[in-house]
């Protein structure tokens, strides 16, 4: 389910994001430059709490920011930094059927085993 924040503010437009609160989302690139980096790792889940957003008064250069609850820890995410838990396990699910097949069919899209 879509979440719309209405403009306030500088802002001149509403900002729709595809996340609710409540959705399951997988860790897949952390920045670096948090201080919880080092001891998230890449997979793991978590639990949108908060959909904030930045800073009105920077009108529509503003952007959402996430509160995602994972275990006992809760980090301010942007976007780009998380995935939909459905998407991950399709993704994955997609790269086992391409590479997880023994198959050497190229054009049924199966690539076979490289290991």
């Amino acid at each position: 389910m879509a979440t719309i924040l209405k403009a306030r503010g500088r802002m001149t437009k509403d900002i729709v994001t595809p996340y609710a609160t409540g959705d399951e989302v997988v860790l897949v690139a952390p920045d670096a430059g948090h201080s919880w980096s080092w001891w998230l790792p890449v997979g793991v889940r978590g639990t949108i709490r908060e959909i904030v957003i930045s800073d009105a008064n920077d009108g529509d250069e503003t952007f959402l920011m996430f509160h995602v609850r994972f275990g006992s820890f809760t980090a301010v995410m942007h976007s780009s930094e998380f995935a939909p838990v459905a998407e991950v396990e399709a993704c994955l699910w997609y790269l086992w059927y391409l590479w997880g097949s023994t198959s050497t069919d190229v054009s049924a899209g199966r690539v076979g085993r490289w290991f």
